[in-house]
Protein backbone atom coordinates (compact mmCIF):
# COMPACT_ATOMS: atom_id res chain seq x y z
CA UNK A 1 0.00 0.00 0.00
CA UNK A 2 2.75 2.43 0.96
CA UNK A 3 4.69 1.52 -2.18
CA UNK A 4 1.65 2.19 -4.38
CA UNK A 5 1.14 5.56 -2.73
CA UNK A 6 4.78 6.51 -3.34
CA UNK A 7 4.45 5.35 -6.96
CA UNK A 8 1.36 7.55 -7.41
CA UNK A 9 3.25 10.54 -5.99
CA UNK A 10 6.19 9.83 -8.28
CA UNK A 11 3.79 9.60 -11.22
CA UNK A 12 2.52 13.10 -10.48
CA UNK A 13 6.08 14.38 -10.24
CA UNK A 14 6.65 12.85 -13.67
CA UNK A 15 3.58 14.63 -15.02
CA UNK A 16 4.94 17.92 -13.71
CA UNK A 17 8.42 17.44 -15.16
CA UNK A 18 6.97 16.30 -18.47
CA UNK A 19 4.72 19.34 -18.71
CA UNK A 20 7.65 21.60 -17.84
CA UNK A 21 9.90 20.08 -20.47
CA UNK A 22 7.10 20.20 -23.04
CA UNK A 23 6.53 23.87 -22.27
CA UNK A 24 10.23 24.63 -22.62
CA UNK A 25 10.29 22.84 -25.98
CA UNK A 26 7.36 24.91 -27.23
CA UNK A 27 8.91 28.10 -25.87
CA UNK A 28 12.12 27.40 -27.80
CA UNK A 29 10.24 28.03 -31.04
CA UNK A 30 12.40 25.53 -32.91
CA UNK A 31 11.07 22.70 -35.07
CA UNK A 32 14.20 20.72 -34.31
CA UNK A 33 13.57 20.91 -30.56
CA UNK A 34 9.91 19.97 -30.95
CA UNK A 35 10.80 16.97 -33.14
CA UNK A 36 13.29 15.90 -30.47
CA UNK A 37 10.54 15.62 -27.84
CA UNK A 38 9.08 12.27 -29.01
CA UNK A 39 12.61 10.91 -29.46
CA UNK A 40 13.47 11.90 -25.91
CA UNK A 41 10.24 10.30 -24.73
CA UNK A 42 11.16 7.06 -26.51
CA UNK A 43 14.57 7.11 -24.81
CA UNK A 44 12.95 7.56 -21.40
CA UNK A 45 10.59 4.67 -22.09
CA UNK A 46 13.54 2.50 -23.10
CA UNK A 47 15.36 3.32 -19.87
CA UNK A 48 12.16 2.54 -17.96
CA UNK A 49 11.90 -0.85 -19.68
CA UNK A 50 15.50 -1.67 -18.77
CA UNK A 51 14.91 -0.74 -15.12
CA UNK A 52 11.76 -2.85 -14.98
CA UNK A 53 13.59 -5.82 -16.49
CA UNK A 54 16.20 -5.55 -13.73
CA UNK A 55 13.67 -5.77 -10.92
CA UNK A 56 13.97 -8.91 -8.75
CA UNK A 57 11.52 -11.74 -9.29
CA UNK A 58 8.41 -11.42 -7.14
CA UNK A 59 7.41 -14.22 -4.83
CA UNK A 60 4.35 -15.96 -6.24
CA UNK A 61 2.02 -18.62 -5.04
CA UNK A 62 0.23 -19.01 -1.73
CA UNK A 63 0.62 -21.17 1.34
CA UNK A 64 -2.60 -23.03 0.56
CA UNK A 65 -2.51 -26.76 -0.03
CA UNK A 66 -2.63 -27.91 -3.68
CA UNK A 67 -6.20 -29.22 -3.29
CA UNK A 68 -7.32 -25.82 -2.01
CA UNK A 69 -5.74 -24.05 -4.95
CA UNK A 70 -7.90 -26.03 -7.34
CA UNK A 71 -10.99 -24.35 -5.88
CA UNK A 72 -9.64 -20.81 -5.50
CA UNK A 73 -12.18 -18.02 -5.60
CA UNK A 74 -12.84 -16.72 -9.10
CA UNK A 75 -13.10 -12.92 -9.28
CA UNK A 76 -16.17 -12.69 -11.51
CA UNK A 77 -18.07 -15.07 -9.24
CA UNK A 78 -17.34 -12.78 -6.31
CA UNK A 79 -20.40 -10.58 -6.80
CA UNK A 80 -19.45 -8.35 -3.88
CA UNK A 81 -16.04 -7.62 -5.40
CA UNK A 82 -17.55 -6.97 -8.83
CA UNK A 83 -20.01 -4.50 -7.26
CA UNK A 84 -17.13 -2.95 -5.35
CA UNK A 85 -15.23 -2.48 -8.61
CA UNK A 86 -18.23 -0.67 -10.10
CA UNK A 87 -18.50 1.58 -7.02
CA UNK A 88 -14.80 2.33 -7.28
CA UNK A 89 -15.25 3.17 -10.95
CA UNK A 90 -18.10 5.56 -10.17
CA UNK A 91 -16.03 7.34 -7.52
CA UNK A 92 -13.11 7.37 -9.95
CA UNK A 93 -15.10 9.85 -12.03
CA UNK A 94 -13.44 12.49 -9.87
CA UNK A 95 -11.00 12.59 -12.80
CA UNK A 96 -13.83 13.59 -15.12
CA UNK A 97 -14.64 16.50 -12.80
CA UNK A 98 -10.98 17.42 -12.48
CA UNK A 99 -9.98 17.32 -16.13
CA UNK A 100 -13.20 17.99 -18.07
CA UNK A 101 -16.24 19.24 -16.17
CA UNK A 102 -14.70 21.90 -13.91
CA UNK A 103 -12.55 23.43 -16.71
CA UNK A 104 -15.59 23.64 -19.02
CA UNK A 105 -17.72 25.03 -16.22
CA UNK A 106 -15.11 27.66 -15.42
CA UNK A 107 -14.90 28.80 -19.04
CA UNK A 108 -18.63 28.75 -19.87
CA UNK A 109 -20.45 29.47 -16.62
CA UNK A 110 -18.22 31.67 -14.47
CA UNK A 111 -16.40 34.99 -14.72
CA UNK A 112 -13.11 33.46 -13.53
CA UNK A 113 -10.08 34.18 -15.74
CA UNK A 114 -9.07 31.23 -17.92
CA UNK A 115 -5.50 31.44 -16.68
CA UNK A 116 -6.87 30.09 -13.38
CA UNK A 117 -6.98 26.65 -15.01
CA UNK A 118 -3.18 26.46 -14.95
CA UNK A 119 -3.15 27.23 -11.22
CA UNK A 120 -5.87 24.66 -10.58
CA UNK A 121 -3.95 21.86 -12.26
CA UNK A 122 -0.79 22.99 -10.50
CA UNK A 123 -2.60 22.79 -7.18
CA UNK A 124 -3.81 19.28 -7.98
CA UNK A 125 -0.32 18.10 -8.87
CA UNK A 126 1.30 19.55 -5.76
CA UNK A 127 -1.38 18.14 -3.45
CA UNK A 128 -1.17 14.71 -5.11
CA UNK A 129 2.61 14.61 -4.68
CA UNK A 130 2.57 15.77 -1.07
CA UNK A 131 -0.49 14.04 0.33
CA UNK A 132 -1.01 10.74 -1.53
CA UNK A 133 1.05 8.81 1.02
CA UNK A 134 -0.67 10.35 4.09
CA UNK A 135 -4.08 9.83 2.46
CA UNK A 136 -3.34 6.14 1.95
CA UNK A 137 -2.28 5.61 5.54
CA UNK A 138 -4.62 3.17 7.28
CA UNK A 139 -6.24 1.93 4.07
CA UNK A 140 -4.40 -1.38 4.13
CA UNK A 141 -7.37 -2.97 5.92
CA UNK A 142 -10.96 -3.32 4.74
CA UNK A 143 -12.30 -0.98 7.48
CA UNK A 144 -9.57 1.50 6.58
CA UNK A 145 -10.40 1.29 2.88
CA UNK A 146 -14.09 1.84 3.67
CA UNK A 147 -13.14 4.88 5.72
CA UNK A 148 -11.24 6.20 2.68
CA UNK A 149 -14.35 5.58 0.55
CA UNK A 150 -16.43 7.69 2.96
CA UNK A 151 -13.85 10.49 2.84
CA UNK A 152 -13.82 10.26 -0.96
CA UNK A 153 -17.61 10.59 -1.08
CA UNK A 154 -17.54 13.56 1.30
CA UNK A 155 -14.84 15.29 -0.77
CA UNK A 156 -16.82 14.60 -3.94
CA UNK A 157 -19.93 16.25 -2.46
CA UNK A 158 -17.93 19.22 -1.15
CA UNK A 159 -16.50 19.79 -4.64
CA UNK A 160 -19.94 19.73 -6.26
CA UNK A 161 -21.44 22.15 -3.76
CA UNK A 162 -18.54 24.61 -3.93
CA UNK A 163 -18.37 24.70 -7.73
CA UNK A 164 -22.16 24.81 -8.07
CA UNK A 165 -22.33 28.25 -6.43
CA UNK A 166 -19.78 29.84 -8.76
CA UNK A 167 -22.40 30.37 -11.49
CA UNK A 168 -23.81 33.22 -9.38
CA UNK A 169 -20.66 34.65 -7.78
CA UNK A 170 -18.26 37.29 -9.02
CA UNK A 171 -14.57 38.07 -9.08
CA UNK A 172 -12.45 36.78 -6.18
CA UNK A 173 -15.35 34.88 -4.64
CA UNK A 174 -15.62 32.81 -7.81
CA UNK A 175 -11.88 32.20 -7.91
CA UNK A 176 -11.79 31.14 -4.26
CA UNK A 177 -14.75 28.76 -4.60
CA UNK A 178 -13.43 27.14 -7.79
CA UNK A 179 -10.03 26.71 -6.19
CA UNK A 180 -11.52 25.16 -3.05
CA UNK A 181 -13.63 22.90 -5.25
CA UNK A 182 -10.48 21.73 -7.01
CA UNK A 183 -8.84 21.04 -3.65
CA UNK A 184 -11.90 19.00 -2.66
CA UNK A 185 -11.91 16.94 -5.85
CA UNK A 186 -8.20 16.29 -5.37
CA UNK A 187 -9.08 14.91 -1.94
CA UNK A 188 -11.61 12.63 -3.63
CA UNK A 189 -8.86 11.46 -5.99
CA UNK A 190 -6.41 10.68 -3.18
CA UNK A 191 -8.90 8.81 -0.99
CA UNK A 192 -10.42 6.88 -3.92
CA UNK A 193 -6.97 5.66 -4.96
CA UNK A 194 -6.16 4.61 -1.40
CA UNK A 195 -9.45 2.73 -1.06
CA UNK A 196 -8.98 0.92 -4.39
CA UNK A 197 -5.53 -0.27 -3.36
CA UNK A 198 -6.84 -1.49 -0.02
CA UNK A 199 -9.71 -3.42 -1.57
CA UNK A 200 -7.52 -4.99 -4.26
CA UNK A 201 -4.99 -6.04 -1.63
CA UNK A 202 -7.30 -7.34 1.09
CA UNK A 203 -10.24 -8.73 -0.89
CA UNK A 204 -8.38 -10.65 -3.60
CA UNK A 205 -7.80 -14.38 -3.66
CA UNK A 206 -3.98 -14.75 -3.40
CA UNK A 207 -4.04 -17.35 -6.18
CA UNK A 208 -5.97 -15.02 -8.52
CA UNK A 209 -4.57 -11.59 -7.79
CA UNK A 210 -4.18 -10.63 -11.45
CA UNK A 211 -7.77 -11.68 -12.11
CA UNK A 212 -9.04 -9.56 -9.21
CA UNK A 213 -6.92 -6.62 -10.34
CA UNK A 214 -8.50 -6.97 -13.77
CA UNK A 215 -12.01 -6.85 -12.30
CA UNK A 216 -11.13 -3.73 -10.31
CA UNK A 217 -9.70 -2.08 -13.40
CA UNK A 218 -12.75 -3.11 -15.41
CA UNK A 219 -14.93 -1.26 -12.91
CA UNK A 220 -12.80 1.85 -13.26
CA UNK A 221 -13.39 1.88 -17.03
CA UNK A 222 -17.09 2.48 -16.44
CA UNK A 223 -16.40 5.88 -14.99
CA UNK A 224 -13.75 6.85 -17.53
CA UNK A 225 -16.04 5.97 -20.46
CA UNK A 226 -19.33 7.48 -19.35
CA UNK A 227 -18.33 9.97 -16.69
CA UNK A 228 -17.05 12.91 -18.77
CA UNK A 229 -20.06 13.08 -21.10
CA UNK A 230 -22.69 12.41 -18.44
CA UNK A 231 -21.31 14.82 -15.86
CA UNK A 232 -20.64 17.56 -18.39
CA UNK A 233 -24.21 17.33 -19.66
CA UNK A 234 -25.62 17.38 -16.11
CA UNK A 235 -23.53 20.35 -14.98
CA UNK A 236 -23.88 22.51 -18.10
CA UNK A 237 -27.54 21.80 -18.91
CA UNK A 238 -29.00 21.31 -15.44
CA UNK A 239 -26.83 23.73 -13.50
CA UNK A 240 -27.23 23.43 -9.72
CA UNK A 241 -29.60 20.47 -10.05
CA UNK A 242 -27.04 18.67 -12.21
CA UNK A 243 -24.29 19.21 -9.65
CA UNK A 244 -26.54 17.77 -6.95
CA UNK A 245 -27.25 14.71 -9.10
CA UNK A 246 -23.49 14.22 -9.54
CA UNK A 247 -23.03 14.49 -5.77
CA UNK A 248 -25.88 12.02 -5.24
CA UNK A 249 -24.24 9.49 -7.58
CA UNK A 250 -21.02 9.70 -5.55
CA UNK A 251 -22.88 9.27 -2.26
CA UNK A 252 -24.75 6.25 -3.62
CA UNK A 253 -21.49 4.61 -4.73
CA UNK A 254 -19.87 5.24 -1.34
CA UNK A 255 -22.88 3.77 0.48
CA UNK A 256 -23.17 0.66 -1.72
CA UNK A 257 -19.42 0.01 -1.37
CA UNK A 258 -19.90 -0.95 2.30
CA UNK A 259 -22.22 -3.96 1.86
CA UNK A 260 -20.30 -4.89 -1.32
CA UNK A 261 -17.03 -5.08 0.62
CA UNK A 262 -18.64 -7.20 3.34
CA UNK A 263 -20.09 -9.54 0.70
CA UNK A 264 -16.65 -9.88 -0.92
CA UNK A 265 -15.18 -10.74 2.48
CA UNK A 266 -17.80 -13.42 3.08
CA UNK A 267 -17.20 -14.94 -0.34
CA UNK A 268 -13.48 -15.32 0.36
CA UNK A 269 -14.09 -16.60 3.89
CA UNK A 270 -16.44 -19.42 2.80
CA UNK A 271 -14.94 -22.86 3.14
CA UNK A 272 -13.87 -24.18 -0.27
CA UNK A 273 -15.75 -27.15 -1.65
CA UNK A 274 -13.81 -30.45 -1.70
CA UNK A 275 -11.70 -30.83 -4.81
CA UNK A 276 -12.86 -33.55 -7.16
CA UNK A 277 -10.49 -36.11 -8.58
Amino acid sequence: MRSLAFMRSALNIGFTLGALLGGLALAAGSDTVIRAVPLATAAVLLVNAVLIARLPEAEHGSTAAPAERQVSKAALRNKGFVALGVCNGVLGTNQALLNVVIPLWLVQETDAPRVLLAWLFGTNTVLAVLFQVPAARGSETVPGALRAIRLCGASFVACCVLVMFTADTLSWVTIALVWLGHVAVTGAELFQSAAAWGFASELSDPDRRAEYQGVMRLGSQIGSIGGPAAFTWLAVHWGASGWMVIAGVAVAAAVVAHPAARAAERYLADEPAPATA
